[in-house]
């Protein structure tokens, strides 16, 4: 069996979990979307 490589380096991963918690209780404007959703979208474009 072959390991996969690492998608993201342990520092995205982080930043993620990092910002996931900040921003755990909020959702977009008008929706029911977690606002980490837009974070992640935009992140992924850069």
């Amino acid at each position: 069996m072959t390991t996969q490589p690492h998608l993201h380096s342990p520092r995205y991963i982080d930043a993620l979990g990092w910002a996931a918690q900040l921003h755990s209780r909020q959702r977009r404007k008008g929706k029911p979307v977690p606002y980490i959703s837009h974070l992640i979208a935009v992140s992924g474009l850069v």
